[in-house]
């Protein structure tokens, strides 16, 4: 073996000796570093059996700089101007590579011993030059990462404001009302005030079937009884039910009286008043004598003859009035209502009650009458139970039950009603139905 492989041998040998337990962790760029390195280690330790290219690429950079610094003052040369000069461009990377490799390769082989403690003694220097470079690298990383940060940061804060700003929170609606009146007596008007918010629709339901679709409804309450109101209020934001409040609607007493006997002898006979009202609890009397009473069925003598209007007022319990007046109410006005005890139903079928008035036919229940306005027939049978009703004076009982011909029993019966000048009757009794 000739001494030239012999010196690469033990070269060898001592790097993995002082070397063989230490790793570097290359990071980016790390082979330029070292190459670069290198390059200036023998570029500035000057050998004149090594000089070479890099010495005269050396002496070439410092002639121009000088030279340019010379003819343009303002151009100024500084570590990075001269840098660019020495090294070679990035695209070159690969070639720096394999000049380092052969560079290394010459010195090794041309080195003596004294030479060879020489590098080692250089090696150790740039393995402390990349630990040095290794943590330098991590600073880089670390100022060009919070460069990007602010980078991003800047970027967010020169967009448009327009960017950041969401739309307008849309507001659901809230429903609310107030109502003019919460109770009341008979046919009730109540005016609805609208204090929604946040709504353009609205939908009132008012409990007794009735709807509207106005911003402000009035409405009337005919039939007495207990509603309860809500409203339903719809907007951008949704929709919001509310059901506020009930409303009470009273019922109204009837006030409903006769008295006996309607021929009465004034001033001789006394005079018997009955109280048929309804839903009443508080009666005054007025007997158009400038005499009154608040008894509920007084008896009265009138000191002579005349005409007397009788009235009589009723409250119920809730408050409600009523009245009613009879006016002259013991003249002969002719005013009459006068009912059969017996009828025979036509046995080919159902008439619906319609009678011919003067015929002789007998086959419909119905009154001979005289100056009614007001009219109420009721049938029963015997176990009290209704089978019949008219308001109608031109309809009566043709004997039939749901379509079928009732039996040949004893049938009650129960009229109430007015006459036109204000009197008040009630007037029951029995009817025999027979049966052809």
């Amino acid at each position: 073996m000739n001494n030239k492989f012999r010196k690469i041998s033990n070269f060898e040998e001592f790097f993995r000796e002082k070397f063989g337990d230490y790793q570097v962790n290359p990071s980016s760029g790390l082979w330029d570093k070292i190459y670069h390195k290198l390059v200036w280690k023998e570029f500035l330790t000057f050998n004149i059996n090594s000089f070479n290219a890099y010495y005269l690429t050396g002496i070439l950079a410092l002639s121009v700089a000088g030279i340019l610094w010379i003819t343009n003052p303002k151009t100024e040369i500084n570590q990075e101007n001269l840098k660019d000069v020495v090294t070679v461009s990035e695209d070159q990377g690969e070639s720096k590579k394999l000049i380092l490799q052969e560079t290394l390769s010459e010195k090794m082989l041309q080195a003596t011993e004294d030479q060879t403690e020489q590098h080692i003694a250089g090696f150790e220097e740039i393995s402390t030059d990349l630990k040095e470079t290794k943590t330098a690298d991590k600073s880089e990383l670390e100022e060009t990462r919070i460069k990007k940060q602010e980078t991003r940061i800047k970027d967010q804060i020169s967009q448009p404001v327009t960017r950041n700003l969401q739309p307008a929170s849309i507001i659901p609606p809230t429903a609310d009302y107030t109502c003019s009146a919460k109770s009341g007596c008979g046919s009730l008007t109540v005016l609805f005030e609208n204090r929604s918010l946040h709504a353009n629709t609205f939908i009132w339901y008012f409990g007794d079937g009735g709807t509207s679709g106005e911003e402000n409804p009035t409405y009337i309450y005919d039939i007495s009884g207990e509603y309860i109101v809500t409203l339903t209020a719809i907007g951008e934001g949704g929709e919001s039910i509310v059901t506020k409040d009930t409303v009470r609607v009273y019922y109204l007493p009837e006030a409903v009286f006769e008295f006996i006997p309607e021929n009465a002898v004034l001033p001789d006979d006394p005079v018997y008043f009955y109280n048929y009202s309804q839903n009443a609890v508080q009666y005054l009397w007025d007997f158009g004598d400038n005499r009154s009473s608040v008894e509920v069925e007084p008896v009265h003598f009138y000191l002579k003859a005349g005409e007397y209007d009788v009235k009589l007022k009723v409250w119920s319990r809730e408050g409600c009035t009523d009245s009613v007046v009879i006016f002259d109410a013991f003249a002969d006005d002719g005013c009459q209502i006068v009912f059969p005890n017996a009828f025979t139903p036509n046995p080919n079928g159902p008439s619906h009650g319609y009678y011919a008035s003067g015929s002789t036919a007998n086959d419909v229940f119905y009154p001979i009458c005289h100056g009614v306005v007001e009219y109420r027939l009721r049938i029963f049978n015997r176990f009290g139970k209704l089978i019949f009703e008219s308001k109608d004076l031109d309809i009566g009982w043709d004997g039939y039950i749901n379509g079928t011909l009732a039996g040949q029993d004893v049938y009650i019966w129960k009229a109430r009603g007015r006459f036109e000048n204000g009197k008040s009757f009630v007037r029951f009794g029995n009817v025999t139905l027979l049966v052809k």
